[in-house]
């Protein structure tokens, strides 16, 4: 019987873990889900912004909550800027919005108030970058997504990440450590990084690009919502979410 009820104790622990009371939909009402990649093409180099919509609706029906936004380049064409709006919109270089956007339960943020923005500055190339909104009184509660800008001229460059795979990582939630499967093909030189909510790297390792698994040592490393990072010779090449516990 104790050992039922412990089980059940962690099951609900898990669950809670795992809740998430934010949802994105795209300008055409599509969701976003947890870990999708929005594609945008464009042939104009010198339009600016390239402009994407969102909304984000708190799914709570009891509790409203402020909710922030970060973003993380994973691989970004050099001499190019990217930058977002959450309530107010924030100068590239501002990764994390400062202030919170407080969004009623049921609700959604005003029309407009979301946008990711992207300017190739003449520049041709594929840009990747990481937007994850989460509630800031409780991390955990988040979500992410990922969009390629694809801006050139014929509009249909291939994606950088074409020469990675990489596999979610295991176990997730994970504790002391966790393994990665991967593929790495024409490189010189490859890392994984783990970074916290905030963007900051909290741990980083060399992994060989003629092997096909790493095992990742996050012991000293505090429980909560972290993300962790290919780095292949000098580029994000993909970026996932990683729970520790």
């Amino acid at each position: 019987m104790k050992r039922i009820y412990l089980s059940t104790i962690f099951t609900l622990l898990l669950a809670a873990l795992f809740a998430q009371s934010i949802e994105i939909t795209d300008h055409n009402s599509n969701v976003v889900n947890f870990g999708d990649t929005v594609k945008y093409f464009s042939s104009d180099l010198n339009k600016f912004p390239h402009t994407l919509e969102f909304t984000a609706k708190n799914t709570n029906t009891v509790d409203s909550n402020s909710y922030k936004v970060r973003q993380m380049a994973i691989s970004e064409v050099p001499s190019t800027l990217h930058y977002f709006c959450f309530g107010s919109c924030f100068s590239p270089g501002i990764n994390l919005s400062p202030t919170g956007v407080w969004i009623v339960a049921g609700e959604s943020i005003a029309t407009g108030a979301f946008t990711t923005d992207y300017a190739a500055q003449g520049h041709e190339g594929t840009t990747i970058i990481a937007y994850s909104v989460f509630d800031e009184n409780n991390p955990a509660d988040s979500t992410y997504f990922i969009v390629k800008y694809y801006v050139a001229l014929d509009a249909s460059i291939s994606s950088t990440t074409s020469s990675v795979t990489i596999s979610d990582a295991y176990p997730n939630p994970a504790k002391d450590f966790f393994f990665v499967d991967y593929e790495i093909n024409n490189a010189q030189m490859a890392n994984i990084e783990v970074v916290n909510i905030l963007g900051s790297v909290v741990f980083n390792q060399e992994i060989s690009t003629n092997d096909s698994r790493a095992k990742i040592n996050i012991s000293e490393l505090k429980s909560g919502v972290y993300f962790y990072n290919v780095i292949v010779d000098g580029n994000r090449l993909a970026s996932k979410k990683l729970i520790i516990r």
